[in-house]
């Protein structure tokens, strides 16, 4: 059982002395602690102490305060399994407001609420996994929330906006707490450097390497939305942003993203090709983009020139350490290194399943931005993600109209 007064009475000391929180044993006595053997017991004593101090007289939710307070009462007697944070974040998913019946539901949404009233370095006394859930499950920014994510990321170590990102895999659909934290892991790249991207490099070998190239040159790093980091031969991490100029020497790169997460395949310190995939709402690995970087050649600085009064953009470039110029043909094949990537990624962080989006729900199969025409051909898209899903044993599931493969058999 938690012993509310020994750990959480270093972390309330100093908003205790900033007259801000009191401890719980001012209002409830030693006794009631003891007997407080669930979370909804210590949040219950934790806000009872505050209201106390009068730190809810402005409350102008609907409805009241004291109704939001018998949240605690009603959810304890609803879940008796739930004990600890873990245990919530385990029975209850994110954004679960319609997952049970509408009287538990609006319960769980007074408590989120709540709890987002207060200081997140006491939510976290609860566990990470409790902090998490209680962030992802806020429907709405506020100052409340940016303060909860502050906290999360940089109680964490997490980069800005990667909570965002991890949340973007699910959509607005229902996921456990330990699918979030998965995501962010994956968005992180942690363990990483346990893929053997050099065995992988070899088996996809369908060419001789070219003179000079080297396989010890390639690095896999994590990309995320809207941003890519890349490692220049000065050794300085710099950032892409999608859509903006970034030039490396003389190319300049336009990535874009398909999913909110991925893998970067690197040479040199140059972007070589985008592994774009994401966890889904049942623990599945969604690949939905693996393609090669192909920069534009830079010239005086610029990576566009003046035709006939026109800005035009110069050459396209074959992606780096990927393609042998000289006898114009591809090193490696290299949609399957990628998938074979994925797939590795995948089994190191346990995942069991692993899907490739078929070309019929690509993103680009139809016309986006009030353009009259898609920005890649249905039967493209086929070519490049249904043929290669086939030829690598993934079966078709008419349910999903996605490729499917289990990792374990």
């Amino acid at each position: 059982m938690l012993n509310t007064i020994t750990t959480l009475g270093p972390l309330l000391r100093p908003l205790q002395r900033e007259g801000r929180v009191h401890h719980p044993a001012a209002v409830c006595g030693p006794g009631a602690l003891h007997q407080a053997d669930t979370i909804f017991d210590k949040l219950k004593s934790h806000f009872q102490a505050l209201a106390k101090e009068g730190r809810f007289r402005d409350w102008r939710y609907n409805p009241s305060f004291g109704e939001y307070m018998k949240c605690f009462d009603f959810l304890k007697q609803r879940f008796p399994e739930i004990k600890s944070g873990k245990d919530l974040t385990e029975k209850i998913s994110v954004r679960s407001f319609q997952e049970f019946d509408e009287e538990t539901d609006d319960h769980i949404r007074h408590l989120v609420n709540l709890c987002m009233q207060t200081e997140p370095e006491f939510i976290d006394s609860f566990g990470k996994e409790f902090l998490y859930w209680l962030d992802a499950s806020f429907p709405y920014s506020t100052s409340n929330s940016d303060r909860f994510e502050e906290f999360v990321c940089e109680k964490y170590d997490l980069p800005d906006e990667l909570f965002d990102h991890a949340r973007m895999s699910f959509g607005h659909k229902s996921f456990t707490c330990a699918q979030l934290i998965k995501a962010i892991e994956l968005a992180q790249g942690v363990d990483l450097e346990q893929l053997d991207l050099q065995t992988l490099l070899k088996a996809n070998q369908i060419n001789d390497l070219p003179e000079g190239l080297s396989l010890d040159k390639f690095s896999l790093s994590p990309i995320r939305l809207n941003t890519v980091n890349c490692v220049q031969q000065t050794g300085k991490v710099v950032d892409w942003y999608t859509r903006e100029e970034r030039t490396l020497g003389d190319r300049y790169y336009d990535l874009y993203m398909d999913s909110p997460s991925g893998l970067l395949l690197s040479y040199d310190g140059h972007p070589a090709a985008i592994l774009g995939a994401q966890l889904n709402n049942d623990g599945v690995l969604v690949i939905k983009q693996f393609q090669g970087v192909n920069p534009y050649q830079v010239i005086d600085g610029e990576y566009m020139h003046q035709e006939n009064g026109e800005w035009v953009a110069n050459k396209k470039l074959k992606a780096a350490g990927i393609f042998d110029k000289k006898q114009r043909r591809l090193v490696f094949d290299i949609r399957k290194l990628l998938v074979e990537v994925g797939e590795a990624w995948a089994q190191i962080h346990g995942i069991d399943k692993i899907m490739i989006q078929s070309g019929e729900n690509n993103f680009w199969v139809v016309p986006r931005f009030g353009e009259d025409e898609a920005h890649l051909d249905l039967k493209r898209a086929q070519d490049i993600y249904d043929k290669t899903a086939g030829r690598l044993g993934y079966d078709f599931d008419e349910q999903s109209r996605n490729w499917i493969k289990s990792l374990s058999t």
